[in-house]
């Protein structure tokens, strides 16, 4: 069942897909990609040379978003799941992170 309070994530989900594609291509004997993430700081600005290759981009904040309401929807506690890891580990996942699920 659809549930509308997450369709916003439809874009994000596609590109996450699109990744998957991308890292296990099948029938290619053999293949490039460009992997870049987009930070929290605003789009990319600037020329660039046409793509060679398949390119992905995927915003970082939008695949946060998408995990704290992932969290949200199954009444869940995210920081449950991050008690076995360094801090090291949950000082990236709290960096530049908008949900402050972390």
């Amino acid at each position: 069942m659809k549930d509308p309070a997450l369709s916003r994530f439809d874009e994000t989900i596609s590109r996450v897909d699109r990744l998957e594609r991308l890292r296990y291509p099948e029938g290619l004997s053999s293949y490039s990609f460009q992997f870049g993430l987009r930070g929290p700081f605003g789009p990319t600005s600037g020329t660039h040379a046409p793509p060679r290759h398949r390119q992905f981009e995927l915003a970082v904040n939008d695949v946060d978003e998408f995990v704290a309401a992932i969290f949200a929807k199954a009444s869940l506690n995210p920081q449950f799941f991050t008690t076995g890891l360094r801090a090291e580990a949950l000082q990236f996942l709290r960096r530049d992170n908008p949900t402050g699920i972390w």
